[in-house]
Parts: C-alpha cells; structure tokens; sequence
C-alpha cells in the first residue's frame, strides 16, 4: 500500500457519523450503528430497514491466502454483472491512499443508495459527477474536494491509535442493495463492483440478512471472527 502518515478511521459509529454528517447525510433521519454480533438476538436490536452496510476485515488472513474468500473473478463468474450498465448506474472510485479505507466505503455506502438523505453540497454534487465514469477519473475528482481533511478529522476522533499507521492488518468494504442485488465496493482490491447475488436469494428477499450471509461466508473460509460491522439505519 501507498506510505502516508494517515491513521486509518476508527470502527464506531462516532468517528463514522462525524465523517457522515460532513459527507452530507442527515444524521437526525439516518445514522450509523454497531452491529454487536452475528447471534440473532443481537441481530434483532439492529435498527430496520438498513440501507447501506460497511464491513471491516482482517486483511492477513485474506491476503496471506488468497483462495480464502472467493475472488473477484470467481465472483463475476457466479454472479455476473453488466459492467458497462454498472458504470452507468453506480459511483466506483478508486482509492489512492492507503488507510482511507474506511472514507472510502462510507463514500461508496452513501453514494449509491440514494434512498438516504443526502445534502446539497460538493460530495453530492461530487458522486453525480461520477456516474459513467472509470474508476481513475472518479478518483481523480475526489481528490479535488476536502475528502482527507474530512477524514483526517474523523480519524482523530477515535480512541486507539497505531504507532505506525503503515502497520495496518484490516480493511474496510460496503455492501448496498442495488435493483435487488447485494453489491460490494471495495475501490481497493476490486477492479470494480461485484456482486454477491440476488438479495432474494442470499437474504430472502432482506438485504440485511444478506449482507449476514456474505459475512458469515467470509468467516468460516477465514477461520477468523474479526470482523466488525457497521449498518446505515434509521435514526432512533
């Protein structure tokens, strides 16, 4: 990864509500919240309907096996998209940096679920500008607003802090339903959008309980439980 000074954003929904309140979300109709664990009576106190998910991973156990979760080609394969449609209908940036990890799922949760009520302002006007375009020149427009300020200042809300923030070993993804198929986002390690499958196959018709699916998948063919989840639901 790209050499930056940079903490990476903290997973709570502090830092991730502060950084969503400036992105241009109303915070008083949608927040973001804990998902404290994959058993189902924790998973009942998770505020309904979520919109958007962001899920932080570890990367060695990924990184140092790459079979362990199915790749971006096995992917396309099994759930095959319309690449040329998808440019057209959904934000995919490219992350330059590294540790903007957590910026950048937030970005890809909020810019294509436009169901959540987002603000006028340079980030919305940021994602329009967006659709069609390749991954590069996305990215190429977010470096022109005020996105590492922005990130720099949620990042410093958090209570942990690494010696070196080089020395990272998670990373962030968002998952968002689109036309009722689970789409994961990852502007680093994917070329692109990938799909998961039809919401109303891996969730019965739920998106949330898709996105539960996905990750449970990961964890068994990790063999690991850090996994921390973040959702975007309504405000209670």
């Amino acid at each position: 990864m790209v050499k930056t000074n940079w903490m990476p954003l903290e997973a709570n929904p502090e830092s991730f509500n502060n950084l969503a309140s400036k992105l241009g979300l109303d915070i008083s109709q949608y927040s973001i919240y804990d998902v404290l664990g994959f058993d189902d009576e924790l998973l009942a106190l998770v505020p309904r309907p979520v919109k958007a998910a962001i899920l932080l991973y570890p990367t060695p156990e990924i990184y140092d096996n790459p079979t362990a979760i199915a790749s971006e080609e096995e992917l396309k394969k099994r759930w095959p998209l319309d690449e040329d449609k998808m440019r057209k209908e959904t934000v995919y940036i490219r992350q330059r940096l590294s540790n903007h990890c957590g910026t950048m799922a937030l970005l890809h949760g909020l810019a294509n679920t436009p169901s959540l009520p987002l603000a006028d302002g340079p980030i919305k006007t940021l994602f329009n500008q967006c659709k069609g375009l390749n991954p590069e020149e996305s990215a190429t427009l977010l470096e022109n607003t005020n996105i590492s300020q922005l990130h720099v200042a949620a990042a410093d809300l958090g209570q942990s802090h690494l010696d070196d923030p080089d020395d990272t070993t998670s990373h962030y993804l968002a998952f968002v339903d689109h036309n009722g198929e689970i789409l994961e986002f990852d502007g680093w390690a994917r070329s692109g959008a990938v799909s998961h499958g039809p919401i109303a196959i891996r969730g019965e018709g739920d998106f949330f309980k898709s996105v539960i699916t996905v990750v449970k998948e990961m964890m068994a063919s990790t063999g690991s439980i850090k996994y921390t989840l973040l959702v975007i639901a309504p405000a209670s």
